[in-house]
């Protein structure tokens, strides 16, 4: 009698004990079912990719000097503008008033800010890399914004005209302000005939220029 009351307890906690030794599984099988759409999303938009046929024609060789440039520029143009005013407000010296150390600190903090923007400026057109589509009509345009980051512009092909700023090469006849500036070397260019065809729309000869240089 008594055995067979230990033999039914031990069933009972069995049967007790069962469900959480099946959570685990479930739960397993039910973030799969979540999962698994995530990763169909990605499969499908890496073959649209593959499908698009889109190509890099062009890279910037000073692409990753330009960028570290930039961010150095970025930084310390911080420091300038933080940490000049604090030292103007916190400095002892007797033999500067206070209008004096200010005029100094505005003097540095001036010229931090004027040659950060200057750097922007002047590298602003400077094209990190050039992608065609598969039609050979769209461009995808990468520069760099004042922090370093990529900017993507997109221009059809039809629409570049030759710039007329002197920091710049070619822009989009739909809007004269969006400048951009490429290398002519031939080692910048992935596909040499995108080369010669960019150059021959906007009425430039790269080759005329290689050789004055080697002369």
């Amino acid at each position: 009698m008594i055995l067979n009351t230990l033999r039914a307890g031990h069933r009972v906690h069995a049967m007790k004990s069962l469900p959480g030794r099946l959570a685990p599984p479930r739960l397993g099988n039910a973030l799969k079912k979540q999962t698994q759409p995530f990763g169909v999303l990605r499969t499908a938009a890496t073959s649209t990719a593959q499908a698009s046929g889109s190509r890099v024609v062009y890279r910037g060789g000073f692409d990753n000097v330009l960028r570290i440039l930039k961010r150095v520029s970025v930084f310390s143009c911080a420091c300038t503008v933080i940490g000049v005013p604090l030292l103007a407000w916190t400095s002892n010296n007797p033999r500067m008033q206070g209008v004096q150390k200010w005029a100094v600190a505005f003097v540095v903090v001036a010229f931090g800010v004027t040659t950060t923007v200057a750097l922007h400026v002047i590298a602003k057109p400077y094209v990190a890399k050039l992608t065609l589509d598969a039609t050979g009509e769209l461009l995808t345009i990468e520069t760099m914004n004042m922090f370093g980051k990529t900017k993507t512009t997109r221009l059809e092909f039809s629409k570049v005209v030759a710039s007329e700023k002197p920091w710049a090469t070619f822009s989009s006849s739909a809007d004269p302000k969006l400048t951009f500036f490429v290398e002519e070397v031939p080692e910048s260019y992935d596909d040499p005939t995108f080369r010669d065809r960019l150059f021959a729309k906007i009425g430039r000869n790269p080759n005329a220029t290689d050789k004055r240089k080697r002369a």
